[in-house]
């Protein structure tokens, strides 16, 4: 980004990251594959039951270590059937059945739900009731408890009623689109699935759904080999998704960018890679999903601009509408961090009337957004901290709008902890590296006392594990990306001192 460059400065060591697959492997999509039996009924990962079960937390629940009811709940759920069918480990099965009322009462507390949740979750209670599993009395219906103990515990259709109902509702519209995604929720899986399958196995770049077709149809050699592969890059343990291909290649190369590093010969070989998965219709976050979406297309747009190259803008025709920009065309409900990052990617753009029609209508949505929350700060369905989704808005905001850029970097400001960090729980080191980005490329002089203490917070949190702060199925860590986050934040830091 031409605006934000800044001069050469000495790259500090990267942050290390495992040399396997790009996003560390989650509680769920293991579960999940963990299930596949051979021809004679043996586990096809019996190496998957072991790193499950190293991975149960102190209070019976699996999924990330940030608690997020959503992500807690459906890879609670999805480790309790593949360990009761496999008859492994029952203790850790009773631990955890007693936790599903109380994370169902907190799904209320989230601010957003993982990826189709409205399929997964009812589908995965369903299976709990008809295994005649001991699930604690707990009625919740619209989000709301209803409590009766003496009322015995009814099919899970009355749990999360309003969750079957969009379920219902999606499934009415056919097995297509996004919805395949999550093929692992669905009662059937449909023969014209096959045609989704990529050469390298895959469906939909995701291990659960691959897993769901094979155990329906199990003669497609090359996906066994895709999750064979998966299970020994992590001891057992598999990713939320793989390959992430165009997304570690675009956003790294971005990242570069922002730092005065979009010159070097990482980053031409990131932009060339990226470039390569370039459609007329935008860009996905893996070239095994073919469906565009905004976030992706609008990253790999600004990498080609900062570049030099003039993708046309019209490419963003299908997501926006008047009341801003969708991720993808059919989701009921807006993203904030798509709506800001096609913005960034049109203010590279060339003036005309529609741009800025468009630019309008993302400044409106994001406005709106932004006084939805009392700290100010703005929350998205794509990333668990609202630090991510303020910092790449004052980015995108910059020179722009002056009242909604100032309101963000108070915001932001507010948010910081004392000893400098960002984030939930002592914060992270990801989220110090959004808080610095925004702050030295918009508001340097002014926030030299929060740059300082930021980057000795970066210091302090660089090396400690990261948390999965990503929002798919479950909660996911992309290693890569968030690692290129770090070091450009260090880069920005170095630069100004």
């Amino acid at each position: 980004m031409t605006a934000f460059a800044h001069a050469r400065v000495v790259v500090p060591r990267p942050v290390s990251t495992p040399l396997t697959t790009t996003v560390a492997p989650v509680d769920y999509d293991s579960a999940i594959v963990a299930r596949l039996r051979d021809s004679h009924g043996e586990p096809c990962f019996p190496q998957t039951f072991s790193w499950l079960l190293r991975r149960q937390h102190s209070d019976g629940t699996w999924g990330a270590d940030r608690l997020h009811a959503h992500d807690r709940l459906v890879s609670t759920l999805a480790a309790i059937r593949c360990l009761h069918e496999a008859r492994v480990a029952p203790a850790a099965v009773d631990r955890a059945l007693q936790t599903i009322p109380r994370l169902i009462a907190h799904l209320g507390e989230d601010n957003n739900e993982t990826v189709g949740f409205e399929v997964i979750a009812p589908h995965l209670l369903d299976w709990c009731h008809a295994a005649g599993l001991p699930l604690p009395t707990l009625h919740l219906l619209n989000g709301r408890k209803q409590a009766d103990a003496t009322d015995e515990l009814r099919a899970p259709s009355m749990l999360l009623l309003a969750e079957r109902q969009r379920r219902t509702a999606r499934i009415a519209h056919g097995i297509t689109g996004t919805i395949v995604f999550s093929l692992e929720g669905l009662d059937t899986v449909p023969p014209e699935a096959s045609r989704l399958i990529a050469p390298r196995g895959s469906l939909l770049a995701s291990p659960s759904a691959t897993a769901a077709y094979l155990d329906r149809y199990p003669a497609t050699p090359q996906s066994w080999a895709y999750l064979a592969w998966l299970a020994q890059q992590n001891d057992g343990g598999i990713p939320a998704v793989h390959p992430l291909d165009s997304f570690v290649s675009s956003w790294s190369c971005l990242y570069l960018d922002l730092s005065g590093q979009g010159r070097s010969r990482l980053a031409w070989r990131l932009r060339a890679r990226a470039i390569r998965s370039w459609t007329a219709h935008g860009a996905s976050y893996s070239d095994e999903f073919p469906i565009p979406n905004a976030d992706d297309t609008a990253v790999n747009f600004l990498i080609q601009r900062n570049a030099g190259l003039t993708p046309d803008p019209q490419v963003f025709e299908p997501f926006l509408t008047p009341n801003g920009a969708r991720c993808y065309a059919h989701e009921h409900d807006m993203s904030a961090s798509a709506n800001v990052h096609v913005l960034l990617a049109l203010r590279a753009a060339p003036a005309t009337p529609q741009r800025d029609a468009w630019i309008a209508s993302m400044l409106r949505y994001l406005t709106q957004v932004v006084r939805q929350r009392a700290d100010g700060l703005l929350a998205d369905k794509w990333h668990l901290s609202p630090i991510y989704t303020t910092s790449h808005a004052m980015l995108a905001t910059y020179g722009l709008d002056e009242q909604l850029w100032t309101q963000l970097r108070d915001a932001l400001l507010q948010a910081q902890e004392p000893d400098g960090a960002w984030g939930a729980e002592g914060g992270s080191a990801e989220e110090v590296a959004y808080g610095l980005h925004a702050l030295c490329l918009t508001d340097p002089v002014r926030s030299a006392a929060a740059i300082r203490a930021g980057a000795g917070a970066l210091r302090r949190l660089r090396h400690q594990p990261p948390p999965s702060l990503w929002i798919g199925k479950s909660l996911y860590l992309p290693y890569q990306v968030v690692a290129r986050a770090i070091t450009a934040a260090e880069i920005l830091v170095a630069a100004g001192a």
